[in-house]
């Protein structure tokens, strides 16, 4: 991955992203259910967590 790439990828990252790379990096291995309950709202289903497609810009 070039440095163009990381830089542009490193500004569309939000805080709570930024969260979940700290808690991946410190606990090297997590399952999606570990993260939702971390991270998420509780009331959303692991479906409605899933992200969006990205769009053609």
């Amino acid at each position: 991955m070039s440095g163009y790439s990381l830089g542009h990828i490193s500004e569309q990252l939000t805080e709570r992203d930024y969260l979940l790379i700290a808690d991946i990096t410190r606990y090297r291995l997590a399952t999606t259910r570990q993260l939702q309950r971390l991270h998420f709202d509780h009331r959303h289903s692991a479906r409605s967590l899933r992200p969006a497609p990205a769009r053609a810009t």
